[in-house]
C-alpha cells in the first residue's frame, strides 16, 4: 500500500509540474496509454498482494488523472479552457454593456444585484474576478497558438483574444466607475465590519467547543 501511495504521489506531482508545458494531442494519448499499460502490469505483478484491488483502483485513478491533466495542456485543451472563461465573462451583462454615465450603471447594477444589500462591493468583487479571467483566457490562447499552427485553430484563438481584450477594456471602465461611486467606500467599511463580526463569532464558537471538549474529557 505504501508503494502504491508513493507511485500515485509521483504521478500526481509529475502531472501538475508538467501542466506548465504545452503538449500535442498525440502525446497526451501516448502518456495516457503508457499509464494504463503500467497500471495493468503493476496489478498483474501484485496478484498475490492482499491489497491487489488497491493496485487496480489506483491504476484506474492514475490513468484517469493523467488523461484529464494531459488533455488540459494540449492546444485544444487550452482553447477549450479559454472558451469557458470567455463564456463566463459573456454571462455577466456588466462586462458587456457600455455605460455612458454612472447613473446608467447604478440602475443596471441594482437590477443585477437586486438581492444584495452591498451591491457595489459585490459588483467590484465579481468584476475583478472576471477581469482576471480575461487575462487568463488570453494567456491560454497564446500558449495554445504556440504549439498549434493550423489556420482555423489560430483564427479561432485570435478571434477569442480580440473578444476577451474588448471585454477586459470594458471591465476596466466599469470597475473604475464602481470604485468611484460615492457610496463604494461606505459599503466597503460595512463589509469589513461584517467580516470582522463573523470572525469574532467563529472564534467564540471555537473557544466554546474547546471548553466543552475539555470538560467532557475530564468526566
Amino acid at each position: 500500500m505504501k508503494k502504491m501511495a508513493r507511485i500515485l504521489s509521483f504521478v500526481i506531482v509529475t502531472s501538475f509540474v508538467s501542466n506548465t508545458y504545452p503538449i500535442s494531442q498525440a502525446t497526451a494519448y501516448v502518456l495516457t496509454g503508457a499509464s494504463g499499460i503500467t497500471a495493468t502490469g503493476l496489478t498483474y505483478l501484485n496478484q498475490g498482494d492482499d491489497y491487489v484491488w488497491a493496485w487496480g483502483a489506483g491504476g484506474i485513478f492514475a490513468t484517469g488523472l493523467i488523461y484529464w491533466l494531459t488533455n488540459r495542456i494540449t492546444p485544444h485543451g487550452r482553447l477549450g479552457r479559454a472558451k469557458s472563461k470567455v463564456e463566463k465573462i459573456r454571462n455577466n451583462s456588466l462586462a458587456l454593456k457600455p455605460f455612458e454615465s454612472e447613473e446608467q450603471l447604478m440602475n443596471h447594477l441594482q437590477e443585477v444585484y437586486v438581492t444584495h444589500d452591498l451591491p457595489l462591493v459585490t459588483a467590484f468583487n465579481d468584476l475583478s474576478n472576471l477581469y482576471q479571467e480575461s487575462i487568463n483566457a488570453v494567456g491560454l490562447l497564446n500558449a495554445a497558438m504556440t504549439d498549434c499552427h493550423e489556420y482555423d485553430f489560430v483564427q479561432n484563438c485570435q478571434r477569442l483574444i480580440t473578444e476577451a481584450g474588448a471585454m477586459r477594456d470594458n471591465l476596466t471602465k466599469v470597475i473604475k466607475m464602481v470604485r468611484g461611486n460615492k457610496e463604494y467606500l461606505e459599503q466597503v467599511k460595512l463589509a469589513d465590519q461584517r467580516n470582522f463580526a463573523r470572525q469574532q463569532i467563529a472564534v467564540q464558537q471555537d473557544m466554546a467547543s474547546a471548553k466543552w471538549a475539555s470538560v467532557w474529557q475530564r468526566r
